[in-house]
């Protein structure tokens, strides 16, 4: 250690300490940090030491810095030597000798440090954190990334916003062309949100619907099914060559389907007095589809005796597009086919038989090579619409068949539905029985039963009533009888009605209730009254009526004995079955 005269005042030094290069970095005065000065090459003579007495100082413990002992605070502390400006401002502080402060100049050096540091304080305060400045950095790479990335992002925007108008106008066009303004896309997605609304009914609880076709693979008739835009248009194209009805009750799920022959004569026809005339004569110009839908199903009513509640007008290129997209549909028929020279049809009787679209046009127009002619193609037209329930309902659509089916419907489809009724079919189609469908059949040539039959007026051939033209009486009970949602009713069963009480009226009363539920009573009468000891005794005598023999052991709660066990003082006549009321009904 040696002796250093600064001004008088004799300062003890010994040599610095190494230190590392960070700490080296700074030096402090006081509380002020300042940088250190770069260390010469060669150092000063004062500076330097033996090995030996720095290995010793280095060995010794570090002093904290104390003010009663400023020298060892200056020179013995944690940051290595201290260098000229250190000194220059200590010496600032004291003084001179011949004005010496009191304090020795330290209330003016601590004052002066505390100055400093404030400004290097203030500095470091304008200069932003690193971790600040690189949060900053991280901000305008995002925001020149959002920049290149906006044209992109807009783009993509543009185009979901597009295709969601896109999908709209579609959407709320494809409803409004097959519910012919009926509803549109937001009242078919408030049906399908909404509670369920079920089909309008008649009077007996039946949905009864007119479906006709025209000729044509699009509305304007198209002869061309492959190009159907720009080709020619087939010659009496609104004409409506098929023409179908589909009753249904939603209750028991019965479903009927009931055809009528394109020459029946009609009153409401304009040219040459046939049935498929009328939708033609009130939409000549095809701007009024409803007119002529409800007139056709008025004159329908007339002949029918029967209410719709719906249409639905399609053509052959629906049919033909919807069966492909379902990939075929099957068949199977009542008769032999044979239609080579026309529209290439042949088909056995009773054997399955898978067919295509164009295929199925064709069989729905035959009528050539056929025991019915045109008898034959309405019964061909009801298998057909069998054969596409059954595979709809059987293995159902994907999502692809689905659009495709709607698309077609769309293009070819033209009815009254509203979205409501949409979903309730689609509803009632997933729990239906396709084999519960029953054809109801004008003529049936097979088992010789005609209410129709054709005939030759003024020159033209017609199809009329079997009593006579404009006399549809006939029809009409046959109709009813069928489309009844009672099985024992469509048997046509007949029934008899004995009283074996000592009360008077007792048949009759049982006749009114029986009638009132579609039964015909062919008579009543009284019996003897141990005919019958129980509430009911019901006596079948026709076993070809089993729906009959059911519904009325369910109405009696009684098992329906055999009409061997007939009591020997009844004569049933033509009554295929017995109900005697006994003498535990009093």
């Amino acid at each position: 250690m040696g002796k250093t005269s600064i001004d008088g005042l004799a300062v003890r030094t010994s040599s610095p300490r190494r230190v590392s290069a960070a700490a080296s970095s700074k030096r402090m005065v006081g509380d002020i940090v300042v940088p250190a000065r770069r260390r010469s090459a060669a150092p000063r003579a004062e500076d330097e030491q033996p090995k030996s007495r720095s290995r010793s100082s280095a060995a010794q413990p570090e002093r904290a810095p104390v003010l009663d002992d400023f020298t060892d605070d200056l020179v013995e502390n944690d940051f290595g030597a201290v260098d000229e400006a250190a000194w220059s401002e200590l010496l600032d502080g004291f003084g001179d000798n011949k004005a010496k402060s009191e304090d020795l100049g330290l209330e003016r050096r601590i004052k002066n440090n505390s100055t400093r540091r404030r400004d290097n304080e203030a500095e470091e305060d304008d200069e932003p954190p690193k971790s600040s400045r690189r949060d900053k950095k991280n901000k305008l790479s995002k925001k020149r990334r959002f920049k290149i990335k906006h044209p992109i992002f807009l783009t993509i925007v543009i185009i979901l916003v597009a295709l969601g108008v896109t999908g709209f106008v579609w959407g709320d066009s494809l409803i409004s062309r097959i519910t012919n303004g009926q509803s549109g896309l937001f009242g078919a997605i408030g049906a399908m949100i909404s509670n369920e609304i079920p089909f309008e009914t008649d009077a007996n609880g039946r949905t009864n619907v007119l479906v006709f076709g025209t000729e044509g693979f699009n509305m304007d008739g198209a002869t061309n099914y492959i190009d159907r835009d720009s080709s020619g248009t087939h010659d009496g194209a609104q004409l409506t060559d098929s023409i179908m009805i589909v009753s249904f009750d939603q209750k028991t799920q019965d479903v009927a389907l009931l055809s009528l022959p394109r020459d029946l004569k009609v009153p409401m026809a304009c040219s040459a007095g046939k049935v498929n005339e009328v939708y033609w004569c009130n939409n000549q110009n095809g701007t009024n589809e409803e007119a002529g839908a409800l007139a056709l199903a008025e004159q329908l009513r007339q002949v029918l005796g029967i209410e719709f509640q719906y249409w639905a007008h399609v053509n052959w290129g629906a049919l033909m597009d919807i069966v492909d997209t379902l990939g075929g549909v099957t068949v199977t028929l009542d008769e032999d086919i044979n239609d080579k020279g026309h529209t290439g049809t042949v088909i056995q009787a009773g054997v399955p038989t898978h067919i295509n679209g164009l295929q199925a046009v064709a069989l729905a127009r035959a009528r050539y090579g056929t025991a019915g002619g045109d008898f034959t193609r309405g019964n061909s037209q009801q298998k057909i619409m069998e054969g596409i329930i059954q595979e709809l309902s059987t293995n159902g659509v994907n999502i692809t068949e689905a659009f495709s089916l709607l698309n077609i419907l769309g293009d070819n489809l033209r009815s009254n539905f509203s979205a409501d009724n949409i979903k309730a079919g689609v509803k009632l189609l997933s729990s239906f029985n396709p084999s519960s469908i029953r054809n109801v059949l004008l003529v049936d040539y097979i088992n010789n039963v005609y209410h129709v039959k054709t005939a030759m007026i003024n020159g033209i051939s017609y199809v009329v009533p079997q009593e006579g033209a404009g006399n549809y009486s006939k029809i009409q009970g046959f109709v009813a009888q069928m489309l009844s949602s009672n099985p024992a009713v469509r048997e046509g069963s007949q029934v008899a009605v004995y009283n074996a009480t000592d009360t008077a009226g007792v048949a009759s009363a049982e006749q009114a209730a029986l009638e009132a539920d579609g039964y015909a009573v062919s008579h009543i009468g009284d019996s003897a009254n141990e005919n019958c000891t129980e509430k009911y005794c019901v006596y079948a005598l026709n076993s070809e009526m089993p729906a009959t023999q059911a519904a009325l052991a369910e109405r009696y709660g009684v098992e329906v004995r055999s009409g061997a066990e007939l009591p020997g003082d009844i004569n049933p006549g033509l009554a295929d079955f017995v109900i005697i009321v006994g003498q535990a009904g009093e």
